[in-house]
């Protein structure tokens, strides 16, 4: 991240451009009948959407960008329809309510429907036991329990320490030093480097996966694609920091 010490660096070093890498995109989505927006009166049967407003506020804090698609009543086709539309713009969607096993809750069900892998269904956890996530492709899938303590506990153990994997995980190029020869070519590859004093990227000494101390001279990982040719000075590649910072 870069703070008002970097740009006054750079501006000193007459940086004007910098590479970044774009801001993971959520989506948010709140199931249920009983819900209604925050700006409208409500009566004895109905809530608030307080989950929306509370998540939001979640995802900007780790600078992600956000889109609110409402509330969606329980209707399978409508639900269907708004998933669709947010999967189709987003990284990750979250979805409110409709995450346990009751007559309408329909999320689940609809998730596997067009596609939706749930790697988990539920967690050993409480508040937020009914908690699961599933794949789309790149885009992940949390559907998160209606409860607003259960909603944001979820969100601070699982969802939080997701996206600040998943945003340290996106590639950086960057120009290399010296030849690098992939190890084994039927494998993508992460080669352990640091940069040199013209900001390139130099591999350090790597003698495979047991070979812990090399990460302790690394700033970055090298990837390698499958199949691809040596690499050499000047040529650009992909990297992934090992910057552990939040």
């Amino acid at each position: 991240k870069l703070n008002s010490a970097h740009a006054g660096l750079l501006s000193a070093l007459g940086i004007i451009k910098v590479p970044v890498f774009e801001s993971i995109h959520i989506g948010i989505l709140s199931t249920g009948q009983e819900l209604v927006e925050i700006d409208q009166p409500t009566n004895p049967s109905q809530v608030r959407n307080s989950n929306a407003v509370m998540l939001k506020s979640c995802v900007l804090e780790l600078n992600c960008k956000v889109t609110d698609y409402g509330i969606v009543p329980d209707n399978p086709i409508t639900l269907e329809e708004r998933l669709h539309h947010a999967l189709e713009e987003n990284d990750v969607v979250l979805i409110t309510g409709g995450a346990s096993k009751g007559k309408f809750d329909y999320v689940k069900p609809v998730c596997k429907r067009i596609g939706v892998e749930f790697v988990f269904e539920g967690v050993k956890m409480r508040p937020g036991k009914p908690v699961s996530y599933g794949s789309f492709g790149t885009r992940g899938v949390f559907v998160l329990p209606g409860s607003p303590v259960a909603a944001l506990t979820c969100f601070l153990v699982l969802v939080k320490p997701f996206l600040q994997i998943r945003d340290k995980a996106k590639t950086i190029q960057l120009i290399l030093a010296d030849k690098l020869k992939p190890q084994k070519r039927n494998f993508t590859s992460f080669v352990p480097g640091r940069l040199n004093d013209n900001g390139q990227v130099v591999p350090v000494k790597f003698h495979g996966s047991g070979h812990i101390y090399a990460l302790a001279d690394a700033e970055l990982l090298i990837k390698i694609e499958e199949d691809s040719e040596p690499k050499y000075k000047g040529d650009s590649v992909d990297c992934i920091l090992l910057a552990l910072s939040t």
